[in-house]
């Protein structure tokens, strides 16, 4: 470490401060060259800056600041690292994206709506979203064995049939005579099979719980 006193007793400049006081007048060369000492030098001379400078550091909020000073040292550390900077870098990247496509002003909006905030919070915390969290496997799973691409076919039917329902022209069946003739289209005997399926396969999954049930 060096002496606090770069003249020694006999009035002579001490050696040991050469190569700090070469590095600090190379530094000084750097941010001359770049222009940097006129611009700190104009911003120096005038006094509202100073006055303004002066001002923020005799505040409350300086002093308090530099009181923390102890407790604000692990954050400077953790903000320092450079995982965390880059996280910071991508969390701006993503804020500024979201800014121009203008989808933070209506985010910053309701979070600061209280019906909203308590409506979040009552979606998060009821006890349908705790079951779907502590399922999530298995669900996510189960779901994953789906095909996905035949999901638009069947929603085309589910479509076409609430369609035909709400302008009621849907011929209704009448009498065993109108099933039998029904039963006997090809169409109607895939849906009833695939019904049935679905009956049998619930009566399995069913038999299966008790089964469980009964074990435990």
């Amino acid at each position: 470490m060096l002496k606090n006193n770069p003249v020694n007793s006999e009035n002579s400049f001490d050696p040991e401060y050469a190569p700090s006081i070469t590095k600090a007048l190379k530094m000084i060369k750097k941010l001359d060259d770049l222009g940097m000492l006129d611009y700190m030098s104009e911003v120096l001379d005038t006094e509202d800056t100073m006055e303004s400078i002066s001002t923020l550091i005799k505040s409350d909020e300086a002093v308090a600041l530099r009181a923390k000073a102890d407790q604000l040292r692990p954050l400077v550390g953790i903000i320092a690292d450079k995982d965390t900077m880059s996280a910071i870098a991508n969390l701006a990247t993503i804020l500024s994206a979201l800014q121009k496509v203008g989808l933070l002003d209506p985010v910053i909006g309701m979070l600061k709506d209280d019906e909203v905030i308590n409506a979040v919070m009552g979606l998060i915390s009821n006890d349908f979203t705790m079951n779907l969290i502590a399922n999530a496997k298995p669900i996510l799973n189960s779901l994953s064995k789906l095909d996905l691409s035949a999901i638009p076919k069947y929603l085309d039917v589910l479509s076409s049939a609430l369609t035909y329902m709400e302008n009621g022209t849907i011929p209704p069946v009448k009498g065993l005579t109108g099933m039998l003739h029904e039963l006997g289209d090809k169409d109607t005997q895939k849906g009833l099979g695939i019904v049935f399926y679905l009956l049998k396969s619930l009566g399995s999954a069913n038999s299966t719980t008790q089964k469980a049930d009964d074990k435990s």
